[in-house]
C-alpha cells in the first residue's frame, strides 16, 4: 500500500489540519494551567516530574504534592480510552469521537468555575483531558505525532530535515513529513501564545476557546462518518 493510498483513508481526525489544531489545543492547555492554575503543566508530565522531584530535593513537600495529582490523572485518562477502544465496536461507539465529547465536556466544565475554586480540579481534570487527546490521537497522515508535547515532534522534524541538508535523498520524498511536523510544531507554539493571552485576559473563561475547536472537530467527525466521501 502506498503512502498516497494509506492518506486518501485516513479519517478527518488523522488530517495534518486536525493534527495541527490538536497540538494548538495541547499547547494552550498547557499555558492555562501553567499561567492560570499554579504553575502546574497540565500536558507536560516531564515537567511535573521534574517539577516534583526538584521540590522534594529542597524538602518542599507540599510544592512537591502539587504536582502529583496531573500524573495519576495522565494514567487514569490513558486508561479510560484504552476501555473505549476495547468496548466501543460492540457498543457502535467510535473512540476518537467519545474522547472528544468527553474532552470537551471537561473544558466547558472548567470555563464555568468561578476564579477562586482550587487548582488542583482545574489541573487534574485538564490532565485527564489532555491524557484522552493524546492516548486516542497519535497519528497523522501514517506518522506517530503526539497532540501535547512538542518534543516527540521536534524529533521528528529533524528526522525529516537531516536527509534534505544533506542531499542523500530527493526533497520530495520527504518534504510532505517535513511540513507535517513543522505545521505540528508550528501549532503547538501558536496555540500556547494564544493560550496565555486568554488566560490572562479572560481567566477560567478561556477554556471555551479549545472547546468549541474540539465540539467543532466532533462535528466533522460524525458527518464524514455518517456520509463517507
Amino acid at each position: 500500500m502506498t503512502k498516497a493510498t494509506v492518506i486518501e483513508q485516513l479519517g478527518p481526525e488523522s488530517t495534518l489540519g486536525a493534527g495541527a489544531l490538536l497540538s494548538g489545543i495541547g499547547g494552550f492547555l498547557d499555558a492555562y494551567t501553567y499561567i492560570g492554575h499554579g504553575m502546574v503543566f497540565a500536558n507536560a508530565q516531564s515537567g511535573n516530574v521534574l517539577l516534583a522531584a526538584l521540590a522534594l530535593a529542597n524538602a518542599q513537600w507540599s510544592l512537591a504534592i502539587r504536582h502529583i495529582p496531573p500524573i495519576i490523572a495522565l494514567f487514569v485518562g490513558t486508561f479510560f480510552v484504552r476501555a473505549v477502544q476495547l468496548v466501543g465496536p460492540r457498543l457502535k461507539l467510535r473512540a476518537a469521537s467519545v474522547c472528544l465529547a468527553v474532552e470537551s465536556l471537561v473544558l466547558l466544565i472548567n470555563a464555568a468555575l468561578p476564579v477562586n475554586m482550587n487548582d488542583y480540579l482545574t489541573t487534574v481534570s485538564i490532565s485527564f483531558a489532555a491524557a484522552l487527546q493524546w492516548s486516542a490521537f497519535a497519528n497523522i497522515e501514517g506518522w506517530t505525532y503526539t497532540s501535547i508535547a512538542v518534543s516527540g515532534n521536534l524529533r521528528q522534524l529533524a528526522d525529516a530535515l537531516f536527509p534534505l541538508t544533506i542531499g542523500a535523498v530527493p526533497v520530495a520524498s520527504t518534504s510532505r513529513r517535513t511540513r507535517a511536523f513543522a505545521a505540528i510544531c508550528t501549532g503547538f507554539a501558536v496555540g500556547a501564545v494564544i493560550g496565555a493571552l486568554a488566560t490572562r485576559s479572560m481567566g477560567n473563561a478561556a477554556a471555551l476557546l479549545p472547546a468549541v475547536c474540539l465540539l467543532g472537530m466532533l462535528v466533522t467527525i460524525d458527518v464524514d462518518a455518517r456520509f463517507p466521501s
